[in-house]
């Protein structure tokens, strides 16, 4: 998949995106002016206004967001101020089985029949477990109801690896707007003298339980 730029000066918007042209600078600078510092991610940050299934959000970079993904929902963003170098790719999550081979777990989500699955296979070779005479079926993880959520925490509790499938990085500038898939990495790093302003829009949860931080891009020194 590629992230399409969008610019607001030369090309017409869908709905999602035009959405955010409603916000005026006004009011996001005064919003700005009272802005905190988050640290997981790097910037500083304000909220404007929506409800937790979506809001939307501004925020100052400085030099760099600090690269993460979401594993559930979309993020769209708008650059209004400054310009900077969008880094992306698509993340694929995998667990040891035990036995030094590699099951895959997440790529933008598990079902729950995949989760008791990958959780039976896991659990089953797991250390702790080896003494155990009888490997626990399958059917006995679905008889207890465990929600596929709850498996996946299990499983990312043990030995794992991620990896990004990194694609070309986008130059993006004042006026251009872009929709960030689930399970993408993306890290947005500021260029030129101007301050790098964003606002972006997504649910209240990808800036907490919904947000997994990784390494920074390995595009970053080479670009």
């Amino acid at each position: 998949m590629t992230i399409i730029i969008k610019n607001r000066f030369n090309s017409a918007f869908s709905k999602l995106i035009g959405n955010l042209l409603d916000i005026s600078e006004s009011e996001w600078r005064q919003a700005l002016s009272k802005s905190q510092f988050d640290k997981a991610a790097g910037i500083k940050h304000a909220k404007l206004h929506g409800s937790p299934e979506w809001r939307y959000h501004v925020a100052e970079i400085a030099s760099k967001v600090n690269c993460h993904y979401h594993r559930h929902g979309e993020e769209v963003y708008e650059v209004v101020e400054g310009s900077g170098i969008l880094y992306f790719g698509a993340v694929e999550n995998r667990v040891c089985n035990g036995e030094h081979g590699k099951i895959s777990v997440d790529h933008a989500g598990l079902s729950e029949s995949e989760a008791i699955s990958t959780a039976c296979k896991v659990i089953n070779s797991a250390t702790h477990l080896a003494a155990c005479p009888v490997a626990l079926p399958i059917a006995g993880l679905a008889a207890l109801h465990v929600s596929s959520e709850v498996l996946k925490e299990a499983i990312e509790e043990l030995e794992s690896e991620t990896s990004v499938a990194w694609q070309q990085p986008l130059q993006v500038k004042a006026g251009d707007s872009f929709v960030i898939p689930e399970g993408f990495a993306h890290q947005l790093v500021r260029s030129g003298e101007a301050p790098l302003t964003i606002i972006f829009a997504c649910p209240d949860s990808h800036l907490n339980e919904n947000r997994f931080l990784l390494p920074d891009s390995p595009q970053i020194e080479n670009y």
